[in-house]
């Protein structure tokens, strides 16, 4: 299956930092192939992202090989949020 194009401006929101740290969270990241939860934390991961990326869902250990938090009251600091 051929990947889906990328476009690198629309992690821009995501991947600028506001503190001077980069950080994202995805909320609602899933561990279902083909769900927008789980694209947003592959295209992250796979597209080079530079900081930490917190995957959060209460159902899950980890997502794609990262530790997943099951809030956002549980993850280690502050960050931008992608939703799915």
């Amino acid at each position: 299956m051929p990947q889906p194009a990328i476009e690198t401006s629309s992690l821009r929101f995501v991947s600028t930092p506001s503190s001077g740290h980069a950080r994202s969270r995805v909320i609602g990241a899933s561990r279902k192939r083909q769900t927008i939860g789980r694209e947003i934390l592959a295209n992250l991961v796979e597209y080079g992202f530079s900081g930490p990326v917190y995957p959060v869902n209460p159902m899950a250990e980890a997502i794609h090989s990262i530790r997943c938090f099951r809030s956002i009251k549980d993850d280690p600091g502050p960050g931008r949020s992608a939703r799915s």
